[in-house]
């Protein structure tokens, strides 16, 4: 698929969460490695100052949940501009994805159900409904 063909911002979007799923597997070292390479390639001029700016999301998010929201958003941003100033990085970022275990195909977001013992846990690509009434969240009683 050429440059011309896809949507840049859907791949830029694809790429960071990947990218933020990955950090979260593999820690930030391993794919800020991928990324120098990357940014390095197409953006040499920029690639440090760059790399700076994903660190500090990596560091500022690193203490909770905030960490795949920061650092997804910042790789969103960084590699949608790169992608848009330099098209024939599409291909090698499309590769990257495949590298990473993405295929270049996902759709969707990514859940993550923690401390759900004993219950139902619903995910769905779209709106759920049940046709009358409503779903009810609700938690058992502790003995």
């Amino acid at each position: 698929m050429g440059a011309a063909e896809i949507d840049v911002m859907d791949l830029a979007t694809r790429a960071s969460e990947a990218l933020a799923v990955e950090v979260a597997r593999s820690g930030w070292g391993l794919v800020k490695e991928r990324i120098a390479r990357f940014l390095t390639r197409h953006e040499p001029e920029a690639a440090e100052r760059q790399l700076a700016d994903l660190d500090a999301a990596a560091e500022n998010g690193s203490d909770g949940d905030g960490a795949h929201d920061a650092l997804r958003a910042q790789c969103f941003w960084q590699l949608g501009a790169c992608l848009q100033r330099n098209p024939d990085a599409v291909e090698e970022l499309e590769q990257l994805l495949v590298e990473l275990g993405d295929g270049g195909r996902t759709t969707g977001s990514v859940m993550n159900a923690n401390g759900n013992t004993g219950s139902v846990v619903i995910q769905a690509s779209g709106n759920v409904s049940t046709g009358q009434g409503s779903i009810a969240a609700s938690t058992w009683p502790k003995r």
